[in-house]
This record gives structure tokens, C-alpha cells and sequence, in this order.
């Protein structure tokens, strides 16, 4: 399941050695309008300084970003007063050590999207990396797969906006950045000091997997100068090539072809196109009208059982589990009767492989009528499950009929909180095989499915099986036609499964 390979990735990069503990929950702010919400530590006037920062950019942003509002989750972005508070929290090296000039840090996954910060002293710095952690939220809301080396080129190419004269700009270079990516490339000091051929950066999955051939800075670097190249040059912005190959990896997944959908025969003069971009020094900006945010309210004070359900989460994102489960815990003390202090704890305890204990909190959050789908989706994936703390979850089979048919009605729950919620469509999808039985609603969540992420699958293949078993054989063949005809840009898995499908089907009853 996805869900498990999300959270097995975030465990894995986000180790924390350093000794964390709890910070004070007393005396923080919170200001938000629907979409984000800030819970500060720092004075009111600063929280209220940098809140409206992140308004406007974000309302800047409409129409910049392919944003599908359904399936867009919550963001929480957390400041700190001082760096000591915000160093308790933040992720460090594998060893240990911190993380150099560290001005903010994210996580996104299925729960949603928490950032961290602090005042450092380079509020030009902070303020990037703030805006940078809100295109990575925004871009959750598009469904189209991207490279990470798109992923975090946009973010950077768009979180040196600023307002000046009442204007507002985008595409500002980085301070710095086009001076030293102009002198690698013409007087590189060593062979890992140059740019990778289009190709070759579109094709990175795992930045990881490029530290021991390619200097890292130098990957987010031409990572950056690739998006500003597509997103702000004259030639590109008039072609909207940022968009044309977006839309491209939504139809494949291998660069090469990604690249001749989006730029046709230009596709072979790309790399010296850029080249010729980056070599030229002139990265162009965009200024436009400014067009001032709705406002927000003033910040508020935050009761202290939300501030350490938030800090529950942010601690569990980066496996500070002990931490996390003292911050859970104090938010069910001071509020035992607000579901969401039980979210944040069954979150704590999944996190931590506790299974028996994330059952119990799903339970009690489920009885206060929690409105949030993680936790409901944590009941289902949980149902029918034995495991020892400490121990792995074991794979969906063998489940029974009729606990498949709950834990569906449990996903179904999950979907009707939050439709962003892809692994709940996932696993409804894998269990409709199993399920004692199936309904109509079952095949409207499935749809829904299809059309929110039509790049996944497994949910086409749930649906195909879906109407399989409610006897309609021509429309399941069809979906897995569809499956098929389409597998350059779905899952090898997906694909091989719905062609092993196919020809059983098409074999006849059985």
C-alpha cells in the first residue's frame, strides 16, 4: 500500500538523533482562513507579520499552479520564537548533526502538510523557504506525477516573490544562485560540478541516488535554473512549457518521451537551449499588479491541547516518537473529549508501530466523531490485524470477508473527510475482491477515484473488478482496456495486473 511505503520513505530520511523535548505549550497564537493555519510561538505583531506574508503569496499563487482544491489537504506551517525551541524539532543528519543555515523544514504525506520555522536572522532566507514549503502544499493539489527535480525547481523558482512599489514580482533570481551556476558552468573546479543533461536530471527519482555522482547543491541548483528557464524565458513562457511537459508526465513517466510530447522536434535542442539561458546570466522576471489577499483575522491565542496536538504531528513527521507521544498525551489530558487530540495521539502510535494502542485511539476518536480521514483510514488499515509493538504490519491478506466489508465502509468514511486521500481509494480498491459484498456506493467512490487521480491504476483496476462482481463483464473489460491502453504513464504493477486480469476475463466465467 502506498500508505505504508509513504510512511517507511519518511521514517527512513527523517531520523532524528539529537535530543529533543517538549518546548512549553503555553502562551502561542493561531490565525488561519480555511486553507492554512499558523500555530506561533512568537509575539502576536510577528505571528500577524509573517501569516500575512504566506496570505499573499498564496493568493498570489492562484492561477500560477494547476491547484485541484478537492484533493488539496490541510497545511499547518509552525513558527517558533527562538532557534533553541525551533532546534528541538527540526530533522538533522544521519550521525546527528545539524543541518547548515536551516532557515525552515516540511513534511507532506497523506496526513497533510506541517512546516516548521523560526526567526534566524535572514528574514529574506526564512521567508523563501516559507514560500517554498507553500508551492510544495499547493502542488499536492495536482494530481499529475512530476519529477523531483520539477518539484523543487518550481518551489524555488517561485519563493523569491516579493512586493515592490505595489507591484509584485516573480522569478526573482536567488541571491547568488545565477552568479555561481554562470561560473560553474563556464569554469567547472570538478567533473561532479556540471549540469546533467535534461534527460538525465528529469529521470532523478530519489535525490539520494545522485550525492555520489553529482554534487547536491548543484542538482537543486540547475533544479532551480531548469524551472526558471521554463517558467519566466520569453520563448517558454509564450509556449507555457511548463505546463505542455507537467501534462506530460501524465502521460509517461520516461523523460525522453516526456520531452518530445512537450517540445516536439525542439526536444532534441533542449539542453542547449537552457544551456544558452544559463549561460547568458539574464534570468528575466515577471511583475504584475498587486492584488491585495483577502485579510485574516488577528491571531488569537491557541489553546494549549491544539498546540500540542500539532506539535504531536510535527514531532511524529520527523520520528521524534517519544517527544510526540508526550506532546499526544498532553493534548488528551487537557482535552479528553476533542477528537482531535486522539488523531494526533493514533497518529503518534502508527507512527511508532503500535498498533493495539493506534486501534484503541482510532476507536475513542471515532467516538467523538472525528472529522479527520487519516484516522479513519488508520482504523481500516488496523482492522482485523494482530501485531506486537515494535512490529511491521502485515500485508492486506488474509483478511475475512466481513472484515473487508468494514474495512472498506471505514475507507469510505475516510474519503467522505478528506477525497485527497489516495491510499483510502487504493485500499478500498484492493479489498473489493475480498469483500462479502459490494454496493452501488462502493463503484461511486471508486469513480470518483478515477477522476481525482486518473494516473493511479489500482483504482481503475478496484472499479473494473467492482463491476465484475456486480455482473456487468463488458464494463470491466472496457476499464481494463482503458488501463492498458494508457500504461505508459500508470505503474508497471498496475499495468501487469490489469493485462493478467484481462486475459482471464476475456477467457471466460471463473
Amino acid at each position: 500500500m502506498k500508505l505504508l511505503r509513504a510512511l517507511a520513505v519518511l521514517a527512513l530520511t527523517s531520523v532524528n538523533t539529537h535530543a529533543a523535548k517538549p518546548v512549553n505549550t503555553q502562551g502561542w497564537c493561531q490565525v488561519g482562513n480555511g486553507d492554512f493555519t499558523v500555530i506561533s510561538q512568537m509575539s502576536p505583531s510577528a505571528t500577524a507579520v509573517w501569516a500575512d506574508r504566506l496570505n499573499q503569496f498564496l493568493h498570489a499563487m492562484n492561477g500560477r499552479l494547476r491547484v485541484d482544491g478537492r484533493i488539496l489537504g490541510p497545511f499547518t506551517i509552525v513558527l517558533f520564537r527562538n532557534i533553541d525551541d525551533f532546534w528541538q524539532s527540526a530533522p538533522v543528519l544521519s550521525g546527528g548533526a545539524p543541518l547548515n543555515s536551516l532557515a525552515a523544514f516540511s513534511r507532506e504525506a497523506g496526513w497533510g502538510s506541517l512546516a516548521a520555522s523560526c526567526e534566524l536572522g535572514s528574514t529574506e532566507g526564512t521567508r523563501r523557504m516559507i514560500f517554498q514549503t507553500g508551492v510544495s502544499w499547493l502542488m499536492s493539489g495536482d494530481h499529475r506525477p512530476r519529477p523531483p527535480t520539477l518539484q523543487k525547481g518550481i518551489g524555488a523558482a517561485y519563493s523569491t516573490y516579493v512586493i515592490e512599489n505595489n507591484e509584485e514580482v516573480f522569478g526573482r533570481p536567488i541571491y547568488g544562485a545565477s552568479s555561481h551556476i554562470v561560473g560553474i558552468e563556464n569554469h567547472p573546479m570538478a567533473s561532479n560540478e556540471r549540469f546533467l543533461p535534461i534527460e538525465e536530471l528529469l529521470a532523478v527519482r530519489d535525490i539520494n541516488t545522485v550525492a555520489d555522482r553529482h554534487d547536491t547543491l548543484m542538482f537543486s541548483l540547475e533544479s532551480w535554473g531548469f524551472a526558471h528557464f521554463l517558467l519566466f524565458s520569453k520563448d517558454m513562457v509564450r509556449r507555457h512549457a511548463m505546463e505542455h511537459l507537467l501534462d506530460a508526465f501524465a502521460h509517461t513517466s520516461d523523460p525522453h518521451d516526456a520531452l518530445k510530447i512537450a517540445f516536439g522536434e525542439d526536444a532534441r535542442i533542449i539542453n542547449s537551449l537552457f544551456l544558452d539561458y544559463m549561460r547568458g546570466g539574464n534570468f528575466y522576471e515577471v511583475t504584475c499588479p498587486l492584488e491585495p489577499a483577502p485579510p485574516l483575522r488577528s491571531p488569537a491565542p491557541a489553546p494549549q491541547a491544539l498546540v500540542a496536538s500539532v506539535l504531536a504531528r510535527l514531532e511524529a513527521s520527523v520520528h521524534n516518537l517519544d517527544v510526540a507521544r508526550a506532546y499526544a498525551e498532553q493534548a488528551v489530558r487537557l482535552a479528553p473529549n476533542d477528537s482531535s487530540s486522539y488523531d494526533a495521539l493514533a497518529m503518534v502510535d502508527f507512527f511508532a508501530k503500535r498498533f493495539p494502542e493506534t486501534a484503541a485511539d482510532c476507536r475513542e476518536a471515532i467516538r467523538l466523531e472525528t472529522r479527520d480521514g487519516w484516522t479513519w483510514l488508520e482504523a481500516s488499515e488496523l482492522l482485523g490485524r494482530s501485531g506486537a509493538e515494535g512490529s511491521t504490519l502485515p500485508t492486506l491478506l488474509p483478511i475475512t470477508s466481513e472484515k473487508g466489508r468494514e474495512a472498506i465502509n471505514l475507507c469510505e468514511k475516510a474519503i467522505l473527510c478528506r477525497r485527497g486521500l489516495t491510499v483510502a481509494f487504493d485500499r478500498i480498491a484492493a479489498l473489493i475482491p475480498i469483500a462479502d459484498h459490494v454496493t452501488e456506493d462502493d463503484g461511486k467512490f471508486l469513480a470518483l477515484g478515477q477522476t481525482l487521480f486518473p494516473n493511479d491504476g489500482w483504482i481503475e483496476i478496484g472499479r473494473a473488478q467492482w463491476a465484475r462482481r456486480v455482473h456487468e463483464p463488458a464494463l470491466a473489460l472496457k476499464l481494463l482496456d482503458d488501463v492498458l491502453a494508457r500504461s505508459a504513464a500508470l505503474s508497471s504493477g498496475s499495468v501487469e495486473k490489469a493485462r493478467m486480469l484481462r486475459a482471464q476475463w476475456a477467457a471466460g466465467p471463473g
